[in-house]
């Protein structure tokens, strides 16, 4: 589909399909290029879900510092499909799993503030005062 109709809607959804296929399946190179291509394609929409995808590829190959470059253009050129609040999320993610807690926490109190209300800033909030271990209802039985 891909190959037959890159020039259609169609194809280009495909392409990021088969993308992620590529990358369940461990070809991370296959993955990588089919990304790649899907990032630098003229769907703008379709092109930031191949760049956090690409993001998350290099994050499991131990590549963060690309994975990072990602996420800040993603944040700085949001989409409808990748809101500034999701690349933010997942860098503040990225840098806690880094041990670059401070980081991390800076990220989470600017969404907090600047979407109190919205779904990042709720997330924020929660990273940054999680539950006790026992919940809301208290002790387990």
């Amino acid at each position: 589909m891909a190959d037959q109709y890159g020039m259609l809607k169609v194809g280009r959804n495909a392409l990021y399909f088969a993308g992620l296929t590529y990358m369940d399946a461990g070809q991370n190179q296959s993955a990588e290029d089919t990304f790649k291509k899907v990032a630098d394609g003229h769907d703008s929409e379709l092109g930031a879900l191949g760049k956090l995808s690409l993001a998350q590829l290099y994050r499991q190959t131990g590549r963060d510092p690309q994975a990072i470059d990602l996420l800040q253009a993603l944040t700085n050129k949001p989409t409808t499909t990748v809101p500034a609040g999701l690349a933010q999320l997942q860098l503040a993610e990225l840098y806690t799993a880094e041990g670059k807690t401070d980081q991390a926490r800076k990220i989470y109190a600017q969404l907090k503030d600047k979407d109190a209300k919205g779904p990042a800033g709720m997330i924020a909030a929660q990273k940054l005062n999680p539950a006790p271990a026992g919940g809301l209802g208290g002790p387990q039985q």
